[in-house]
């Protein structure tokens, strides 16, 4: 049941699917090896859950939150499925794939402080755009041309 529906929606040309509440169990791991067998390498899939195991047959999803409304903490940028946990997917499987929103602002961030296309391209995160901030993809384009190859 499961395939037919990946496979129905592959022939209506889709090539990218979000897994929602899928990718930190073992069984996650057994599905996704074999649904990765059948989806080949040009579909991408994008798990909300992750985990080391999982990484070599979907990249992961995640949301982000601006952290800049305490005063004793510098403003940062929280990645919710883990910054560690990412680097480390990264070292594990060189070529791995993380895709991330800017889900929540909280507080101002101070002048001059980096963007969250900036924070996702120094750390190797796929930007997400809602439709309602195209106005982003100019510098997201500018920042991808500007990464050293």
């Amino acid at each position: 049941m499961l395939w037919r529906r990946f496979d129905a929606m592959m022939k209506r040309g889709c090539t990218l699917f979000y897994l929602d509440s899928f990718g930190d169990s073992l069984e996650d791991v057994k599905l996704m090896r074999w649904l990765r067998e059948r989806l080949g390498p040009d579909v991408r899939t994008y798990c909300e859950h992750q985990c080391d195991a999982i990484m070599p047959f979907s990249g992961g999803y995640s949301e982000t939150t601006l952290e800049a409304e305490r005063k004793d903490q510098p403003a940062h940028y929280r990645v919710w499925s883990g910054l560690d946990n990412w680097e480390i997917y990264r070292w594990l499987c060189p070529g791995s794939e993380l895709a991330a929103r800017l889900y929540e602002k909280k507080g101002q961030a101070p002048a001059g402080f980096e963007t969250p296309d900036e924070f996702y391209t120094r750390h190797g995160i796929i930007p997400l755009v809602p439709v309602n901030d195209f106005s982003r993809a100019p510098g997201i384009k500018a920042l991808q041309a500007a990464k050293p190859k």
